[in-house]
């Protein structure tokens, strides 16, 4: 059965609202997986949403079983699982084991509007970032336990072991540092980070730069808010903090733009950069190649465009 506008309940079968709660973000967010269910006699349609990603899917059920595929990957069941006491019960992509209970309107996930890019334009070489910036990023050894004490550490560790003088200058934090947006849509650091600008101070009075994570999408690779839709505004918080870099990751940026795409959006950012009136390095992660890149050049080798491309601000 169904009611209001077209919402369908887990009575009717498969279709219906699905939620299975995910981990709190430091942030104080709730990740959640959301799969909207329709059913026309064996037939299914409908869209599988976390905060980072979605995707449309289609398959058919036999039973209380089903099988969902994603257009892109017709030949491989992106989810597969069983109606078991009034719960969902399978696997996501084969590996990620999901148990979802039924929800209603109120657990969905708000879609996000699409945002076309700009024109690609040329732009010419501003003579910046001839070498690769140096230093040190978060991710690998901190991941997601990153914080300001750490990043002070580090900073000290830096100076000390004589990395700086060897020209390593560059602190770099990667996710997770990123709060909730306020009413005006600027983006806070979450308690991990109570104040920015005094860590840049710090990090500058060692003769270092510091750097921080964004990306073109609305949700970084861990999940937390990005810069989609807010990039001028973005820049001028990180310029306000004192932030000299910038690590751009492409993430779910990739469920809202084809691949095409990926110039102009960076380019977006960097334009939003440039306007701040400071002088930036920046890097851009592809996570479909994973390869990195530092500063115009090595953003024009992981686009296949030459250096002018690219209107990137930096300075190695």
């Amino acid at each position: 059965m169904c009611r209001g506008r077209g919402e369908f309940l887990p009575g009717a079968g498969l279709a219906g609202i699905w939620v299975q709660p995910g981990r709190t973000l430091d942030n104080g967010e709730q990740q959640k997986w959301v799969l909207v269910l329709k059913q026309n006699g064996s037939d299914l349609t409908g869209t599988l949403k976390s905060l980072d990603y979605g995707v449309e899917l289609k398959g058919t059920a036999t039973g209380t079983h089903f099988e969902l595929f994603a257009a892109w990957q017709p030949g491989t069941p992106y989810f597969t699982g069983d109606l078991v006491n009034g719960e969902l019960h399978g696997l996501e992509r084969g590996r990620r084991p999901v148990t979802a209970k039924a929800g209603t309107a109120a657990d969905d996930i708000p879609t996000v509007s699409y945002i076309d890019p700009p024109a690609l334009k040329t732009v010419p070489d501003n003579g910046l970032a001839k070498t690769p910036p140096m230093g040190w990023n978060s991710w690998n050894l901190f991941a997601g336990k990153i914080d300001d004490q750490t990043v002070r550490t580090m900073a000290d560790a830096m100076v000390s072991s004589g990395m700086r003088d060897a020209g390593y200058v560059y602190v770099n934090i990667d996710d997770t540092w990123e709060g909730v947006r306020d009413a005006q849509g600027n983006l806070q650091s979450n308690h991990k980070f109570p104040d920015m600008k005094a860590l840049a101070d710090y990090v500058h009075s060692k003769g270092l730069k510091l750097g921080i994570y964004s990306g073109p999408g609305p949700r970084t690779c861990a999940g937390y808010p990005a810069s989609y839709g807010h990039e001028e505004q973005d820049a001028k918080t990180w310029a306000a903090w004192g932030v000299d870099y910038l690590k751009y990751d492409w993430c779910s940026a990739r469920n809202i733009y084809k691949n095409d795409a990926l110039q102009p959006v960076y380019q977006k950012m960097g334009a939003a950069l440039e306007a701040t009136g400071d002088r930036w390095s920046t890097a851009s992660a592809s996570t479909g190649g994973a390869k990195w890149r530092s500063g115009a050049r090595q953003w024009a080798a992981i686009c296949g465009a030459p250096p002018e491309t690219f209107a990137t601000p930096g300075t190695a």
